[in-house]
């Protein structure tokens, strides 16, 4: 089994939250002919927060920040800028601690969908082994725009 809580507050410019995604420890047994390894899951701690600031009329700056510590490893930290302009698209970058850094683009379709792709560009020691990552996301909001927020969603 697994259980997890978590904890986000949001407003219109601004969200911060926190999260143990996973509060029991699980025991993994691997038994291979007359050997028994065995390894425990550590709980993950997550914190974020991210704030959106009016350049202008048109220009938004959507700076963020990820913090992710398990116990055994160091803090990792995802840093995080998307620029949108007139609310539509978002091009952004981030840097992820000794590990990778990120270009983004999204494109809100209307206002339910919206679109995105991001490559993610490995610059630890793991670069021969590994020449990056696609990601694709789609994201629909149910029910209807205009009774739900009167704001453009960022988050």
């Amino acid at each position: 089994p697994t259980a997890g809580v978590g904890v986000y507050y949001m407003t219109d410019k601004f969200y911060a939250g926190l999260s143990v995604p996973s509060l029991l420890q699980t025991r993994l047994i691997d038994q291979q002919h007359t050997s028994v390894s065995s390894k425990v899951s550590n709980l993950h701690f997550f914190a974020t927060m991210g704030y959106v600031l009016t350049l202008s009329e048109d220009v938004k700056l959507k700076p963020s920040v990820l913090v992710k510590s398990v116990s055994g490893a160091p803090i990792q930290l995802d840093f995080n800028s998307n620029i949108w302009l007139q609310d539509k698209i978002s091009f952004g970058l981030s840097y992820r601690t000794g590990d990778a850094v990120v270009g983004m683009v999204e494109w809100q379709m209307n206002d339910q969908l919206r679109f995105g792709y991001d490559y993610d560009h490995t610059i630890s020691n793991l670069n021969p082994y590994n020449q990056g990552t696609h990601e694709i996301m789609l994201r629909y909001e149910f029910g209807s725009a205009r009774t739900s927020y009167v704001s453009p969603r960022y988050f």
